[in-house]
């Protein structure tokens, strides 16, 4: 059986301006976007209890940036999904990691313009119990996948997100036990 292509061009996107409202309008990847048309990404930043980061390495089948080590798993939100079931797709696609999400998980939302792409990314904090000998990695998607601590180079490029991932994490978690000590 042919491996499954890497990036999938022509899968079916909607069209958000740049606030975020739905235009009504779809396009297909690989279509360069009018000014003020986006469409959505989501991107999870994975934590294990210890506070390493999931890196992996991209494949060197993807059109953007093959076989860099990152620490973002996420893709294009398709058309008529959710934010949610996007993320969930994703991951699970990617890593083979099942994970529950909600609107909690996102710690912030990036808007930006390229010469190639408008993009609304939706970023996700997620913390796992799972190890990396637990992912089943998409082999057209990535190549290889580690926890690593945070003062791991490979996570350079997004050091400033993961840094927000943890804080949001931590923050969660403070509230959840102050919410627990006011009830006990």
């Amino acid at each position: 059986m042919p491996e499954e292509p890497a990036d999938k061009i022509g899968e079916l996107w909607d069209i958000f301006d740049s606030a975020g409202n739905a235009t009504g309008r779809t396009s297909t990847r690989g279509t360069l976007l009018p000014v003020g048309d986006f469409h959505r990404i989501v991107e999870a930043v994975i934590i294990d209890d210890y506070e390493n980061i999931l890196v992996q390495q991209r494949s060197f089948q993807k059109l953007v940036r093959p076989g860099e080590w990152t620490s973002e798993t996420g893709g294009s939100v398709l058309a008529g999904e959710t934010l949610l079931k996007a993320m969930h797709r994703e991951v699970l696609e990617e890593i083979g990691l099942a994970v529950t999400v909600d609107l909690n998980n996102v710690f912030t939302t990036l808007t930006e313009r390229k010469p190639t792409d408008a993009r609304i990314a939706s970023w996700f904090a997620i913390q796992t119990s799972a190890k990396a000998l637990d992912l089943t990695l998409q082999a057209s998607e990535v190549i290889a996948a580690e926890f690593v601590p945070l003062s791991d180079p490979r996570i350079d490029s997004r050091r400033q997100l993961v840094n927000m991932a943890l804080a949001h994490l931590h923050e969660k978690t403070t509230s959840r036990t102050s919410r627990t000590s006011e009830i006990g």
